[in-house]
């Protein structure tokens, strides 16, 4: 919460970041009418500011995902700026809101083979849901066994039911379930960390009774409602960035 004086600062040029509800600086220069920040939902605010012999550099954001896009837009102009070239001097102002409020991205799960290298990539993971946060998209969601019999359910891939010993995923080692469950974790949490809700898409409980070969073994329609009740309820607490089920 930044609530000292700006007039104590002794320094005449001044970056001061925050948002509008922990910051009275920002709340100030909003109601002297010298900085432009919309009121809405992850609303973001660039404006320097000329106050007595101080240049202020303000970075606002109306929460903290609005803070998140205005240091975004900062760090994405220093970027775009010849070597040497004053950076304070050089931001322009910039005052954003979205115009929609929800802004997704879908990614389903269809081939282990295709998916091997980039799905447990924690690189790839961080270059892309950062890509996500940097061009404004605020919810990401990932789809398993989607119209197929892969993955469905998902649930054995990546927890142990005790109650339910044998349900299994066919071929998969105690190991890999483990290493299933640490990306999921990972890579839902990492999406809550760049600011995107995460959405857990899951869209066939049990495979097609006509034409799916299961990949799940001791699962069956008389166990698969409590099963699933287990199972998911396992998986969420394991998985607190999880923020969503569809």
């Amino acid at each position: 919460k930044q609530s000292s004086s700006l007039a104590r600062t002794s320094s005449s040029r001044v970056v001061l970041i925050g948002t509008h509800s922990e910051s009275e600086e920002i709340e100030k220069f909003i109601k002297k009418g010298k900085l432009e920040l919309s009121p809405k939902r992850e609303a973001l605010a660039v404006r320097k500011i000329k106050e007595g012999s101080k240049d202020i550099l303000v970075i606002a954001g109306a929460d903290e995902r609005g803070l998140m896009y205005a240091l975004l837009e900062l760090s994405q102009q220093i970027d775009a700026l010849e070597k040497g070239e004053d950076w304070f001097a050089s931001v322009r102002d910039a005052s954003e809101s979205p115009l929609v409020p929800v802004r997704g991205m879908v990614v389903f799960l269809h081939n282990q083979d295709d998916e091997r290298d980039w799905y447990y990539s924690k690189e790839y993971w961080n270059e892309y849901l950062g890509m996500l946060a940097a061009d404004r998209w605020n919810s990401f969601n990932l789809v398993f066994s989607h119209q197929t019999p892969y993955l469905a359910p998902m649930y054995p891939f990546h927890v142990k039911v005790e109650k339910y010993p044998e349900v299994k995923a066919e071929g998969l080692s105690d190991e890999q379930r483990e290493k299933n469950l640490e990306m999921l974790r990972f890579i839902s949490s990492l999406a809550r960390d760049r600011g995107l809700d995460f959405t857990l898409g899951i869209w066939q409980q049990i495979a097609w009774e006509r034409g799916q070969k299961s990949m799940v073994t001791g699962y069956n329609r008389q166990n698969m409602t409590d099963y699933t009740y287990l199972a998911l309820s396992r998986l969420l607490e394991e998985c607190p960035g999880i923020g969503c089920i569809q």
